[in-house]
């Protein structure tokens, strides 16, 4: 078995799972998120903690079951917490800016890079050098 599929995903409380067959839904404050499993992997639900498993020992099974688990314990942390990365510039010449729904950075570059953001995400610019990023419940956006 995965080590990563060893170690069981435990449930915060406020966090909702529906487990149907192979379909997975998480459910908490910050949003919902769907997963279809893969049909080589085994999930059972004891108590607050979901456990994975491959169904048969070949090396495809094991790391499918490692991958799920991963996945699914990042959709409980979006639904329950939700994502952001702090970033920080340092150096002469590099910048940031945001203006309503576009982040401009200039790193170094001849013109500066514009970014929109979409729906999920919220980027803070403090002192030109310091960018907050909110991604909300779903990393993969």
């Amino acid at each position: 078995m995965s080590r990563i599929a060893k170690n069981p995903v435990t449930l915060p409380a406020g966090v909702e799972l529906k487990l149907a067959g192979q379909e997975l839904s998480v459910k908490g404050a910050k949003g919902a998120l769907d997963l279809t499993v893969h049909s080589s992997v085994e999930v059972t639900q004891e108590g607050g903690e979901l456990r994975f498993a491959a169904r048969n020992g070949d090396q495809q099974s094991r790391a499918m079951a490692g991958t799920t688990r991963a996945l699914v314990n990042n959709m409980v942390t979006g639904v329950s917490q939700g994502f952001e990365r702090k970033l920080q510039l340092v150096g002469v010449g590099y910048r940031a800016q945001a203006k309503g729904p576009i982040l401009s950075l200039a790193l170094g570059f001849f013109a500066a890079h514009y970014f929109f953001s979409v729906t999920h995400t919220f980027a803070f610019v403090w002192f030109w050098t310091a960018i907050l990023t909110n991604f909300g419940s779903n990393l993969t956006q």
